[in-house]
């Protein structure tokens, strides 16, 4: 059993071999017992335990919050490189995003079985970086994006989200009108629906609505369970989503 917040989405949970989860905040202890049986204080490596995906590599990416997504085939590399999305067809590749307020979502084809974890805040919501993830999987795997299932994770909620006015004149640029309903104005500022916005690129990209689901709340005002940027500054820890298909 792990001791920190370990969610995962049901329409995911019966999909042959996908493992996946939503982890909440772990934090490593300066001294005390080692956060994994291997004896490291490493929170991957405690990640990897709970998960029972010891001697498997979780592979990670410098976030830059744009739209670039990138290919990992092979099972043993940490960092995949410079992007916000990474897709995978190999089974054994577990690919993870860390957050602690932008959107985690996980793509998973359960027919090809192929799997994105993607990485959506403001500027990759902007960028459209969700629906170009199921757009590249269609492209590069062969997916049917009616078959595609999405969940996203814990993430800061509509009710915590204010942006300033430079954000929202982007996203009206962008989406006119519609953007009315991602948005409660206040002033020149807004509180916005990001994982609404999210949302609507994947339907908009062929994503069947039922198909989607969203786990865990606002990470804003769940202290205990979530780290937040938002809430808590620059030096605090982020969340771990990750999803492959086992070998």
């Amino acid at each position: 059993m792990s001791d920190f917040p370990c969610l995962t989405a049901p329409g995911l949970k019966d999909i042959p071999g996908l493992v996946h989860a939503f982890l909440g905040r772990i934090e490593q202890p300066a001294d005390g017992p080692p956060l994994c049986s291997h004896g490291h204080r490493d929170p991957l490596c405690h990640v990897k335990t709970t998960l029972g995906l010891d001697g498997c590599t979780i592979t990670t990416m410098k976030q830059v919050h744009g739209d670039a997504i990138l290919d990992v085939a092979e099972t043993r590399v940490k960092t995949a490189g410079e992007a916000d999305a990474m897709a995978s067809g190999t089974p054994g590749v577990f690919l993870a995003v860390q957050t602690a307020d932008c959107v985690p979502a996980l793509v998973v084809d359960p027919v090809r079985r192929v799997c994105a974890a993607v990485h959506a805040g403001w500027r990759g919501a902007l960028a459209g970086i969700a629906g170009k993830a199921v757009a590249h999987l269609r492209d590069h795997y062969g997916c049917d994006p009616a078959d595609v299932r999405v969940a996203f994770g814990p993430a800061i909620g509509r009710c915590c989200f204010e942006v300033g006015p430079e954000v929202i004149a982007a996203f009206e640029k962008k989406m006119g009108e519609t953007f009315d309903a991602y948005v409660d104005r206040k002033g020149e500022k807004g509180r916005v629906d990001l994982r609404g916005l999210v949302a609507r690129q994947l339907t908009d990209a062929g994503l069947r609505a039922g198909h989607l689901e969203t786990v865990g709340g606002c990470t804003f005002c769940s202290e205990k369970e979530f780290f937040s940027y938002r809430r808590d500054g620059k030096t605090e820890g982020r969340q771990i989503t990750l999803a492959g298909f086992s070998a």
